[in-house]
């Protein structure tokens, strides 16, 4: 067996364990002595051969692996950075294929995700570039016509050009030609991640000039790109030309597997006139700044109505620049709902007022409305009676921590008590109750089925067992389920309808989980593992089990209830 294992960008310990542990083993080690770290073969046993493969030809290499695979030696191909990347290795494959010698690759650390580590940046920021091209100049190994340095320039995302360091002159008039800035910020690394390494921020526009002054002709990556200039602070100056936005991984608007979205966080914003259109363009590039998803539209391009039909049921946020009749009469024929209807705002063109006109609490327009007056430097005007005495609100508490009011009614008669200063208590459970309640998200199905169970017998399945337990649907924040289940149209059609995740884990990953649960012999001869439901319910991360395993037709559900926490803003 023949092991070519990336040797990583240079440091001596980032090399990957397991490639360290291929060295230790090694009987011969064949390495790129012009560019691996002398250091790493320090992890070689003593008696290991070691081969420069600088000073040696592609035959040379290949015959010394197949002598020393026929005589049962463990050998390392030892590959600077990663093999996958200029590593010259698929022929040296081909070869030990041709002489039927099997052969393994592990990965290694690329330079430039050493070059990045070392600058403390990221190479995708939103806003600026969402792709890394790595690529290289064209000279003694030329390239595609496709691939040219001035076609991939084009396209003005991030850059890392290896083996490009000796032509630094026809780099930079190339990525110029094709497109980029000359102020944009580009970066010369040397010997990312050695003792000896140099980092020396520039731009394109002096990208020569630096590689000149510094005496920089080999063994240096060039990073380039807006996203380049956003490095670790204190290195070489700030070179930073475009502000990015963040990431909507963690925007609170934003859905993941493990973490729900809150509602209505998507804004739009529309305007009729020149000046209303700049006041929009102005909150839109604030609100982006924030980390709020938002566009903006011209009440002169689009039919008012066909706007407010596209956002308004799918529950976004609608800001109006203009006067408030002509949002009062658009938005009217869609009211429907408090708990349903996204919060609306009318901004006057000179930014002197946000007005929420419609779902102050849980559409979030008053939250909204003040965000819009910080980036306009307006008022926001709250009429909701809560606001303006300063009490709290039962409707803002729970759309801010993510509750379900089953009764607005109850919850309006609420808020007067507390306005007329009547003492109120308030109860939150996720089971059913004869008096005023909010229902928390807390509730973990895990469910397993027979293949093929359609959705409308697992609904009713699920929502009569928790109804006999007292507990309610709007209390269930995720069904989970084993991995095998990952594509059972029914859980996946249940999911969709109740608006909450569906969570697979791997068998492997069940049977880890700790805890006392009611296995069987049959289950766990058709699946791999004793339990799925309350497994997954475990893995799903709720703390115990309310409702042990219950069986039906064919389907099981358990379910368990996981901690959340509230909080009074």
């Amino acid at each position: 067996m023949i092991h070519f294992v990336g040797a990583g960008p240079g440091a001596a310990d980032l090399i990957t364990v397991r490639g360290a542990e291929l060295l230790k083993q090694a009987d011969l080690i064949i390495y790129a002595g012009s560019l691996v770290n002398p250091d790493l073969l320090a992890y070689a046993k003593s008696g290991c051969e070691i081969q420069d493969s600088a000073k040696m030809t592609l035959e040379e290499v290949v015959t010394r692996m197949k002598d020393a695979e026929h005589k049962g030696s463990a050998v390392v191909r030892l590959h600077t950075g990663d093999p996958s990347i200029y590593g010259a290795v698929r022929e040296q494959m081909d070869a030990l294929e041709e002489a039927g010698i099997d052969y393994d690759v592990t990965p290694g650390v690329s330079s430039f995700s050493g070059a990045a580590a070392s600058l403390g940046m990221e190479y995708t920021l939103p806003g600026l570039s969402q792709s890394l091209i790595l690529t290289r100049v064209s000279g003694r190994t030329s390239v595609p016509d496709k691939e040219e340095i001035e076609s991939f320039a084009s396209h003005q995302a991030s850059m890392a050009l290896f083996l490009s360091a000796g032509q630094t002159e026809t780099l930079q008039k190339k990525l110029l030609k094709g497109g980029y800035r000359k102020d944009t910020p580009a970066v010369i690394v040397y010997k990312a991640t050695w003792p000896e390494e140099k980092i020396l921020p520039c731009t394109v526009g002096t990208l020569a000039e630096t590689a000149r002054e510094n005496g920089i002709r080999k063994t240096a990556l060039i990073l380039v790109g807006d996203t380049v200039g956003h490095h670790k602070k204190g290195i070489g100056g700030d070179r930073r030309q475009k502000a990015y936005k963040e990431s909507r991984l963690y925007a609170p608007d934003f859905s993941t597997g493990f973490r729900e979205a809150s509602q209505n966080a998507g804004v739009h914003l529309i305007s009729f006139t020149d000046k209303g259109e700049r006041l929009a363009a102005r909150l839109e590039e604030g609100l982006s700044q924030k980390g709020f998803d938002s566009d903006l539209s011209s009440g002169r391009e689009i039919p008012l109505f066909e706007w407010v039909t596209a956002h308004f049921k799918k529950g976004h946020i609608l800001i109006f620049i203009g006067a408030a009749g002509i949002a009062v009469r658009a938005v009217a024929p869609f009211v429907k709902d408090k708990r349903e209807d996204p919060g609306v705002i009318v901004i006057d063109e000179a930014g002197r007022f946000a007005v929420p006109i419609l779902s102050g609490h849980i559409g979030k327009a008053n939250e909204f409305a003040k965000e819009a007056a910080q980036i306009t430097g307006g008022t926001a005007v709250l009429t909701t009676a809560t606001d303006v005495n300063g009490l709290f609100a039962v409707d803002a508490f729970a759309e801010q921590n993510g509750l379900t009011i089953p009764d607005m009614k109850e919850a309006k008669e609420f808020s007067a008590k507390i306005l007329s200063e009547d003492g109120v208590s308030l109860l939150i459970t996720p089971r059913e109750a004869d008096r005023f309640h909010l229902i928390p998200k807390c509730l973990i199905l895990g469910v397993g089925c027979r293949r093929g169970k359609k959705k409308e017998e697992l609904a009713d399945f699920l929502e009569r067992k928790l109804s006999e337990k007292g507990l309610s649907r709007y209390a269930v924040a995720a069904i989970a389920s084993a991995e095998l289940k990952k594509d059972e149209e029914g859980l996946i059609a249940c999911a969709k309808e109740w608006d909450v995740p569906f969570l697979t884990f791997p068998v492997d990953e069940l049977k880890q989980v700790r805890g006392e649960f009611t296995d069987s012999d049959f289950v766990e001869e058709t699946t791999g593992v004793g339990n799925i439901c309350e497994r997954a319910v475990a893995a799903a991360g709720a703390s115990r089990l309310v409702l042990k395993k219950v069986s039906e037709n064919g389907m099981t559900l358990a379910v368990g209830l996981k901690e959340v926490e509230l909080y009074v803003r």
